[in-house]
């Protein structure tokens, strides 16, 4: 084909066969390759755009021609369509170019009928763009937004869209393309468009003074009464284009379009704003005009539905100029349209939005720091994208439920049975919510319309009566028919179909209960063998088995008893919404069948607790971080999103049923003593089964609504005096329970779930204090307890759970208002009776009177108040019956820490049995080489931990072998190295690293020789497959590292000749199976870019950075029930760069690292949207280690350095303007990792925090990297960087550049969440800082680094206080201008820009 077009190309120059060629030419472009077709739109284009002479006038002409033909049979083709209108719109202005060029020297005005030769390529453009499959105004590609915007300045300056001559030639042509034509404006986030204006090679041309006046003129008689007299010829023109496609725009029945203008940046920060405006208002007053002129043509009154439920769209922008002028345009055309609301469709459509942008609202009540953006109403195919200001949110919402309002009255006038029919379908026809949705406005406010609509002002004179007078009840009441009658032909239809598919039946109705119950028999089986269920299928067998029970005289049993296990068998959230739902029904419908009905209730619930489902699981159980494995991974918010979303899937269920019961407690406690002693048989039977309640936090509210319908059931059923006993002490004791265990933070984001939790505790703690034990006997209620001794134990057992609640709702209460004044808790006066009641005798008793209980209950009190009083008092408890502690392995520290005289020696032989404490704590105890019963505890409580567990402790286990006289170290160490050879390796780097106190390795350090002794027995202990593992991976990493050595002659050289050193080393290195780098144990090596060699810079030393491919393991934790996770492995291969450093201690940063990876462990933990990247580094020699790069990243330091004066800009340009979602998402990831690296920067005394030491990564987040200097040690040794933590103007300022806002308030929040979440852990975080003291690290100094490092947690203070201390350290870090000059003087010396 390529020979055949070169052929006919030559022979194009012949005046006689030019033409011909064209034509055929078009044939070729129609089925020519792309590279094909491309060239021959050139050739097109190359001919076209000349100016017409002559000699060359026919096949100037043929080509035009030419291109209106293939304008016109081009067909489906995206790509060919957009690379062809790129083509004509370039020789539409290049064409131009040419005429003005030429006019110019000919000194001749626009009125010349060279003009003309322009405007013959009008109809060009409008072929192709009049295909109905080609529509570039609709997501155009930037790239084609300057040549359609040129092309238009063009038509105003040539007077192409005027009443001219030229107008009428090409008037057909200018609709089309003014149609189809987008937003005149690139997106851009600064205000870039005055000046593209200025600098346009269309506009620079000399132009005529009587032309930019007449273009003035026409402006100024367009716009009306609108000061244009400041506007510049560029701007004139670029408004007079705006207006005559918008103008043609609205004619042809689009007037919703121009508000595209709104929400382009580009437009939003220019001058021009205030004109556009102009603009848009008189769009909507030329469509309205327009369709008043034909007003009852089907196709306007179609086209003015659509274009109003595009503006109803719009209405719901998240920009609020498009949102006015959407409102605004509707306003007009109901005013203008009185009846336009008339249609289903419309009415549906805003209904909806309603619903929408409440969702958005309620978001922030479902999880505040990580807002949703899009949101989709699949009724009418809407998707709305909303900001992640929560204040506009709400206004938006106000004002468009009153818009509703407004509109759908005015509708109500010209034609209210058609508006009260819409709305009682919109009512009755809606698919089923099954998850569960408990508030859906749309239909609220459609109820209340239908309400409002109905009244009857002519009953107003009737002031006496005292309610409104309407007629809502006929409204109720026909829409009750309507469902009614359409359900009886439902029902009809379903039961057609079951007879349809059972032809024996021959319409013996008789037996629907048959089927019915054979439905959910079948759904029950579905659900025991976990296999997915159709709501949709359990809803309808669930509603018409209870209709078919109320229809039937007689009680069927077996019926009752499928409605009830079915969907508590099935036990989702929505199955028990709606278990609950037609429970509740039936009841009404039937009283005779409640007992019935509530026994199976009772039996179901006992069957889930001896299936462990709910709250009775304990799959859930929030285990301590530092029990779990941790991992050198960035914070994972998919992660985190999911474990809520699965508790929140296992615990909802419980939490709608406690609901009910609460109900129908309350429904029944003064009218049948028979219901009450069942619901005293249910809580009974919770109350015994308390060990296996979930320990969840999101089951906390569960839990006590439980216990508060317990204490409600106690106040209002009549015991017998020792059933009265026995239930309130099994009560008294599940209360106690939740106390067992280490205070727990809320995890889930959702405000209102909180809330709510929130008030189930007070409401407990009221009920409780008002609790009365009547116990009416005078006999003893058993052998051991009169009724007065039982009394005063109930006594002393509320005054305790009390004083626990009070402690519980504080907490809970700084949580969620983490900043005073800030929250969204109800402020008030928090309980406190108890506490401020208690002496230090009290504090004894109240200790004493725990332990009898339950010594967990006592040994926990300690994380919640603190006092000395009460460790004192545990001390002496755990020292006088350990035994009783022995399964709290909390209380083993009162035995290990203590200073035991000879009569307490002997109780150290408990420590055999006792349940194990975290590695870490465990690894402290190694150093007690007096004490055998210690270090046994200690190596079985390492020996408990899984491998992978330790395995992240291994700089603190090798530290522990300096004390380990007895061996006891040495002896894990090496049955570690047999289980795991990725432990056997890493520990074996880290001795090496460990071996000598320098760089340089001449000095040895005193561990030296039992280093070498352990890696020798490793090594000698290896055999088989381990050995070749061993010598296939430490060989890998050898030749690796040995390119260092072979770049020190290369020091000096140029940095290409020391990259082409690299690269000659890195192709001799042959990667064998299973191969890994040390810093990525989860992975293997499977190839390196052989090519990626890079030095680094460094004046005596060589390191180099290269990059791998890593395949890496990883694990989908799909949805997870009460019982088991099912996990499913997938392979995922990734590039990762590198760095291996020789002559520099890496210790220090993997110190430092291994704390930030904790402490992203403990936020994950408590589910804390905060982001942290504890990238991994890895010492291998002394000296010596391997650094991960960070992806995707760029430092601070290097975007200075390429003229980024501000992070606001950059935010700006990278992402969007300050409206986009994008630019929103990437600040809220910036906050979330500011949040947690300030916290983290104060508690570790991170300094040397320049902006070389600060990157940013692809989406917003920073990350910390280089940690020489943290704890006790500072640059030069002088604290120069004193404030608490780097936030700086800039970093503000991406925050919403005040104090006020709420991303700035977000970030607040998360500093002191993060805060409050750490202080638990103080003790474990010290205790692995305190194994690496004596490492040689230059950042200790003595025994004064752990005491500063644990006066920054304030442990001896409330959690209110430790918060307030949080918030005054973000005072003083605020701006602080300690920052600013280190900023400086780091420029200074260094050139590191800020």
């Amino acid at each position: 084909m390529e020979s055949s077009v070169s052929l006919l190309l030559r022979r194009l120059k012949n005046p006689s066969e030019g033409p011909l060629i064209l034509e055929k030419l078009i044939d070729i472009a129609l089925v020519a390759p792309m590279k094909t077709f491309n060239d021959l739109i050139s050739i097109f284009g190359q001919l076209s755009k000349q100016l017409e002479t002559p000699e060359n006038k026919d096949l100037v002409q043929a080509a035009i021609k030419s291109q209106l033909l293939l304008a016109q049979r081009l067909a489906g083709d995206q790509s060919r369509y957009e690379l062809y209108l790129g083509s004509l719109l370039n020789v539409f202005i290049d064409k131009g170019l040419a005429i003005q060029e030429y006019m110019s020297k000919q000194k001749k005005g626009h009125s010349t009928n060279i003009a003309g030769q322009l405007g013959t390529l009008l109809p060009v453009i409008a072929a192709l763009l009049a295909h109905d499959d080609f529509n570039p105004h609709i997501n155009c590609k930037q790239e084609l937004v300057p040549l359609f915007r040129n092309t238009w300045l063009y038509c105003v300056l040539f007077d192409f869209i005027s009443d001219s001559v030229w107008g009428q030639d090409w008037c057909d042509a200018i609709v089309v393309i003014g149609v189809k034509t987008p937003v005149l404006a690139l997106e851009s986030a600064t205000n870039y468009l005055d000046a593209d204006l200025e600098n346009n090679t269309v506009l620079v041309r000399n132009l005529l003074d009587q032309d930019f006046t007449k273009l003035k003129s026409s402006l100024s008689l367009h716009l009306k009464n609108s000061e244009i007299r400041s506007l510049t010829f560029p701007q004139v023109a670029f408004l007079l284009a705006v207006y005559h496609i918008e103008s043609i725009r609205s004619r042809m029945g689009n007037c919703a379009y121009i508000l595209n203008y709104f929400a382009n940046q580009g437009v939003a920060s220019s001058n021009l704003l205030k004109y556009i405006e102009v603009i848009a208002r008189q769009a909507i007053n030329i469509y309205i005009a327009e369709a008043k002129s034909i007003a009852g043509v089907d196709i306007i009154e179609k086209n003015l539905v659509e274009q109003a439920r595009q503006l109803l769209v719009l209405s719901c922008h998240r920009l609020r100029k498009v949102h006015i002028f959407a409102t605004g345009f509707i306003d007009k055309l109901v005013e203008s349209f009185p009846p336009l609301f008339c249609d289903k469709q419309l009415v549906e459509v805003l209904l909806e939005l309603v619903q929408l942008v409440w969702k958005s609202c309620e978001a922030e009540y479902h999880d505040e720091y990580s807002p949703v953006y899009n949101f989709t109403s699949e009724r009418v195919n809407i998707t709305l994208n909303l900001p992640d200001a929560y204040g506009y949110r709400q206004d938006l919402l106000t004002q468009l439920c009153c818009l509703a309002k407004q509109w759908l009255s005015i509708a109500h006038q010209s034609s209210p049975l058609e508006i009260e029919g819409i709305l009682k379908d919109y009512l009755a026809d809606f698919d089923q919510d099954y998850n569960g949705e408990s508030v859906h406005l749309g239909r609220s406010l459609a109820l209340e319309i239908g309400r409002s609509l109905a009244s009857r002002p002519g009953y107003a004179a009737m002031s006496h009566i005292p309610t409104s007078i309407d007629s809502s009840s006929v409204f109720i009441g026909d829409f009750a028919n309507q469902c009614y009658y359409r359900g009886e032909i439902s029902g009809y239809s379903a039961q057609v179909s079951d007879m349809d598919s059972h032809p024996s039946m021959n319409g013996r109705l008789d037996n629907s209960k048959t089927f019915i119950k054979d439905e959910l028999d079948r759904i029950m089986e579905l659900a025991k063998d976990r296999t997915a269920i159709s709501p949709k299928d359990l809803y309808a067998a669930l509603w018409r088995g209870a209709n078919l029970l109320i229809a039937s005289d007689k009680i069927d049993h077996d019926l009752v008893e499928a409605i009830c296990w079915t969907p508590t068998t099935v036990f989702t959230s929505q199955s028990l919404k709606m278990a609950t739902s037609i429970w509740t029904y039936l009841m009404v419908q039937r009283p005779d069948l409640e007992m019935k009905l509530m026994v199976e209730i009772s039996n179901c619930w006992a069957s889930v607790i001896r299936s462990r489902r709910g709250i009775f699981t304990q799959h859930l159980d929030v285990k301590n971080p530092f029990l779990t494995k941790m991992q050198y991974t960035p914070s994972d918010k998919d992660f985190r999103a999911r474990s809520i979303s699965q508790a929140f899937k296992i615990i909802k269920p419980h939490v709608i049923w406690v609901e009910f019961l609460t109900s129908r407690f309350e429904a029944i406690k003064y009218r049948n003593q028979a219901l009450l002693s069942l619901f005293v048989r249910l809580l009974f039977d919770t109350f015994a089964n308390r060990d296996k309640l979930c320990t969840h936090p999101m089951s906390r509210g569960c839990r006590f609504q439980l216990l508060l319908l317990g204490l409600n059931v106690l106040k209002h059923h009549h015991f017998d005096a020792l059933s009265e006993y026995k239930f309130r002490l099994s009560l008294f004791q599940t209360s106690l329970s939740w106390f067992e265990h280490s205070p727990r933070w809320s995890i889930s984001g959702n405000k209102s779930f909180t809330s709510a939790e929130f008030k189930t505790l007070v409401a407990f703690y009221q009920t409780l204090e008002e609790d009365v034990d009547l116990l009416e006997t005078e006999a003893p209620l058993n052998k051991r307890r009169t009724r007065d001794e039982a009394i005063m134990q109930f006594a002393t057992l509320r005054r305790l759970i009390l004083l626990l609640l009070e402690s519980e709702i504080g907490r809970f209460y700084t949580w969620n208002n983490p900043v005073p004044k800030q929250g969204d808790l109800v402020m008030q006066d928090l309980p406190n009776k108890v506490d401020k009641s208690m002496t230090e005798d009290r504090w004894r008793s109240t200790i004493r009177t725990a332990w009898d209980i339950s010594p967990g209950v006592a040994i926990h009190m300690l994380a919640r108040f603190n006092l000395p009083v009460i460790e004192k008092e545990l001390q002496n408890l755990v020292l006088e019956n350990p035994n009783a502690a022995i399964r709290v392995p909390e209380a083993a520290q009162f035995l290990l820490n203590a200073k035991l005289g000879p009569a307490h020696l002997s109780q150290l032989k408990y420590l055999l049995y006792w349940d194990p404490l975290p590695a870490i704590s465990a690894a402290i105890y190694l150093r007690c080489n007096d004490q055998p019963h210690v270090l046994q505890y200690a190596v079985r409580a390492l020996e408990h931990s899984p491998v992978d567990v330790v395995f992240f402790y291994v700089p603190q286990v090798v530290q522990a072998l300096r004390h380990d006289e007895l061996g006891y170290a040495e002896k894990y160490i090496l049955s570690a190295a047999k289980i795991s050879q990725l432990f056997a390796h890493q520990i074996i780097w880290n001795m090496k690293a460990n071996m000598y106190k320098d760089e340089e390795s001449l000095i040895p350090d005193s561990l030296k020789p039992v280093l070498d002794r352990i890696i020798e027995r490793i090594v000698d202990s290896l055999s088989g497959e381990d050995q070749a593992f061993y010598e296939k991976e430490f060989k890998f990493f050898n030749e690796v590292t040995g390119i260092s050595g072979k770049l020190k002659p290369y020091i000096k050289k140029s940095k290409f000749e020391k990259k082409q050193k690299i690269d000659e080393e890195m192709k001799l290195i042959k990667v064998e199976t299973g191969v890994y780098l040390p810093s990525n144990p989860d992975g293997t090596v499977i190839d390196i870019d052989y090519s990626s060699g890079k030095p680094l810079q460094s004046h005596a030393k060589a390191p180099f950075m290269a990059t791998f491919r890593i395949r890496k393991e990883k694990y989908d934790i799909a949805d997870v029930d009460e019982s088991e996770e099912i996990i499913t492995p997938r392979y995922k291969d990734v590039w990762l760069s590198a760095i291996f450093k020789v002559g520099d201690d890496c210790r220090q940063d993997v110190l430092a690292l291994q704390l930030i990876a904790v402490f992203k462990s403990i936020f994950t933990s408590v589910g804390l949207d905060l982001y942290l990247f504890p990238y991994r580094v890895v010492a291998t020699a002394p000296g010596c280690g391997v650094i991960d790069v960070i992806p995707n990243s760029i430092s601070r330091d290097m975007l200075g350095r390429e003229k980024v004066n501000s992070l606001y800009d950059y935010f700006l340009t990278k992402y969007g303007g300050l409206d986009s979602v994008e630019f929103q998402k990437a600040r809220n990831n910036f906050v979330q990792s500011v949040a947690a690296y300030s916290v983290i920067s104060y508690l570790l005394q991170f300094k040397d925090r320049h902006n070389g030491n600060i990157m940013l990564d692809d989406e917003g987040h920073i990350v910390h990297i280089d940690f020489g200097f943290i704890l006790d040690i500072s640059p030069g040794g002088i604290n120069f960087e004193s404030a608490p933590f780097k936030l700086t103007t800039e970093m503000i300022q991406v925050m919403g550049g005040n104090a006020e806002v709420q991303q700035f308030k977000w970030f607040c929040d998360l500093c002191v969440k993060a805060y409050l979440a750490s202080r638990p852990y103080a003790e474990q975080i010290i205790q692995l800082v305190s194994l690496m003291m004596e490492s040689g690290l230059p950042c200790f100094k003595g025994e004064t680094t752990l005491k500063k490092l644990r006066s920054r947690f304030q442990l001896d203070k409330t959690e209110r206080v430790a918060a307030e201390f949080m918030v005054e350290r973000i005072r003083e870090s605020f701006e602080n201008r300690r920052t600013v000059w280190y900023d400086s003087f780091q420029k200074a010396t260094n050139g590191i820009p800020h």
